[in-house]
């Protein structure tokens, strides 16, 4: 049982050092996004952008809620999203659900990339959006390496998952270790919090192998209480 857990441990620890960096990384892109638009305004959601023919794109979304919105905006460009609810080209504007883009698909040399931002008085805009993309056929890949967003997306999130479990799993370390009845009951505490989160994320692949951790530590607190006792600290 030690051994696993410490395979565990180490596995949460190293996790944990990546998640501190995505962590930092999230913060900067949340200081650099907040810097211009609406902040408190909500975004619309789920837009997608689907082909009917090479000259035909129909877009669909949900609108964001809330009695003061105005509606959505929707922008697009070529080859690169839009920087801004007021760079590339206007789609569409107004309350509605749906639109279609006109677009000779066969004459572009770059992918078709747009944006939608939720629309509020002045105007102003607000800062999350929603996107979709339209690959063009036989556009040739630009810059010669594709990197695969939702990759780094499922990443990002078993970072956070390690950053989220590196802490609680280092104090039932300590717990182990020092037979430290504050080390276990921050650990099993920690744990046990986090597992909510793990099994709403992850699913069952870390939910059920925690709960096996967390009953393995508090066998080994009544075993040390019963054998050792436990030190405070």
């Amino acid at each position: 049982m030690r051994w696993l857990l410490r395979i565990l441990i180490l596995a949460g620890v190293l996790q944990a050092i990546l998640g501190v960096g995505v962590a930092l990384a999230d913060t900067v892109i949340q200081i650099e996004i907040t810097a211009t638009g609406n902040a408190s305004a909500s975004c619309p959601t789920v837009l997608t952008a689907t082909p009917s023919s090479d000259y035909l794109i129909n877009l669909t979304w949900v609108n964001a809620t809330g009695n003061d919105t105005l509606g959505t905006v929707i922008r697009v460009d070529y080859g690169a999203y839009p920087a801004s609810p007021t760079a590339g080209d206007l789609v569409y504007s107004g309350n509605g659900t749906s639109t279609t883009h006109s677009v000779n698909m066969g004459v572009l040399t770059e992918d078709i990339y747009y944006r939608a931002w939720t629309i509020y008085a002045g105007p102003t805009y607000s800062v999350c959006y929603t996107s979709a993309t339209v690959e063009v056929p036989g556009v040739a890949p630009t810059g010669g390496v594709i990197f695969d967003t939702q990759g780094l997306t499922d990443m990002a999130d078993l970072m956070r998952v390690g950053l989220i479990l590196g802490f609680p799993i280092l104090f039932g370390l300590i717990g182990v270790l020092r037979a430290s009845l504050t080390g276990y009951v921050v650990g099993v505490v920690g744990l046990c919090l986090a597992t909510t989160y793990i099994w709403d994320g992850v699913g069952t692949m870390l939910g059920i192998p925690m709960l096996l951790v967390i009953f393995g530590l508090l066998m080994s607190a009544m075993r040390n209480a019963l054998s050792e006792g436990l030190r405070i600290f």
